[in-house]
Formats: C-alpha cells, structure tokens, sequence
C-alpha cells in the first residue's frame, strides 16, 4: 500500500547535517500529530545488521498525548533503527516500540571513527624535546599538516591495506595552523566496483586544533563484512581548504 503526501513532507533532508530541524504531520498510536524534529550528532548504534555511525533525529510532541520519537539515519542505507514512545494525558504507557535493521545491505558500512588527540610535545630544560606524534619531513615545509594512514597504532605509513585489517589509522600533525583551525578527514571510497557510487562519502569527521602544532589520530574499524575492496582516498582539510590527500588501496 501506498500513501501519496500532498504537499511532500520531509522525512530527512537531502544533505542532512547536524542542527538540522523541520516541521512535519504524522500520526501516532491513531492519533493526529504535529511533529518538530531536529538532527542530533552522529553516534554509533548496534543493530541486528551491524553497527553504524549514524545520525540520530528525534522528535518530541507534547498534546493529548506526549511522543518521543527517535531515529537512527545512516547516509546509503536509511533507518537503521527507530524508537516510539508515547503517554497517555496522565503519563500513562500506551506504546513502546523499537525497529532494528535486521539484514545487512550490500554496500560499504560506514566505520566507527573515534578521535585520539595526540599533546604537542614540549621540552624541559634537563631533557631534549620529544618528537611529534607525526614526523615532519623537510620536503612537506610550508604545509600545514603531516598526515598519514597505516594499520599500525605506533606511526609509519602505506598505501595498501587487506580488506581483513582490524583497523585503519589516520593521523595529522599541524605545522603554524590558524587558531582554532577546523581539521576536517573524509574517507572516500574513488572505485569499489558496483558496491556504491565513485567518490561515496563513507565517512568524515571533524576537530578544532587547540594549538598551531595540534595533532589527532582518528580510528576507523573494520566493517563487520570486512573492507569492500577497491581504492579509496583520505582527504584533509583545514577550515575546509583541500591540503592533503593520501590515496590507499584494499585488496583481498
């Protein structure tokens, strides 16, 4: 069965980003309702199919009767997961229900990405400076950051990785960054086969450097049917100027 909306109503915006809000009519446990729903953070939600960094969209009605609706909206798959609440005029439970994706899509999980800010270092007068978290090398001089991507949580840094690897760790070291300069990493998948479109936004995140020589590692962990193989690119940003990109490839 299906229902024509007429006008349309917004179920998620397009470009859907945090702060985003709307207004729209719905109906819940048979009764007619205005609903105002505003986008929250991404946060990672577990569900039958596996777990997802999603944005979570809620909305909160307050009439007859008091709904709280939540709704987890991963970008390529959809609702992974929904949430309904709703009481009585005198609080009482009349419905509680819970939705959970149940069967993984074919198409490239969005991993869970968990930042890691890394001090800059500092010295002291009885021992020699330590060394950043990411090392500069002389012929990148005049950029604002050193980057690297690698399978190893100590440092070092490749271009291939087995679509079986654990995790995949993205580091930036800033040199002279403006302050509180907005470091941006987009993982990007450039050429998966038919598995999703070219350049598909798997996942970005994004920090303010504290200082001019800020550093951060951000974790991206394996997908729970591995890495769709293929090439991908890391892009790095600072107050969303392009100024690095690494290039990587997963084989089998």
């Amino acid at each position: 069965m299906s229902t024509k909306l007429d006008p349309p109503q917004i179920v998620v915006p397009g470009a859907i980003k945090t702060g985003d809000s709307w207004d729209t009519d719905g109906e819940v446990a048979g009764m007619e309702m205005r609903q105002h729903f505003v986008v929250d953070n991404q946060e990672p939600v577990t569900v039958a199919a596996g777990t997802f960094r999603a944005f979570r969209i809620h909305c909160e009605d307050s009439s007859v009767m008091s709904a709280k609706l939540d709704r987890w909206f991963f970008p390529g798959i959809g609702f992974v997961k929904e949430t309904t609440v709703v009481r009585g005029p005198t609080g009482g439970l009349l419905q509680r229900a819970t939705l959970d994706l149940q069967k993984r899509p074919e198409i490239i999980a969005k991993p869970a990405v968990t930042p890691t800010p890394v001090p800059a270092p500092t010295a002291t007068p009885t021992a020699p400076m330590r060394g950043p978290a990411v090392e500069t090398d002389p012929a990148q001089a005049g950029k604002k950051l050193t980057v690297e991507v690698s399978t190893d949580p100590a440092g070092g840094s490749k271009t291939e990785f087995k679509s079986d690897a654990q995790n995949i760790y993205v580091r930036w070291h800033g040199h002279g960054l403006p302050e509180n300069a907005r470091v941006r990493v987009a993982w990007i998948a450039e050429d998966v086969g038919d598995v999703v479109e070219p350049n598909f936004v798997v996942d970005e995140t994004e920090s303010v450097a504290p200082a001019p020589d800020a550093s951060a590692r951000f974790t991206l962990g394996r997908p729970p049917d591995g890495w769709a193989e293929g090439k991908y690119r890391v892009e790095f940003y600072v107050n969303d100027e392009l100024e690095e990109t690494v290039r990587v490839t997963i084989v089998k």
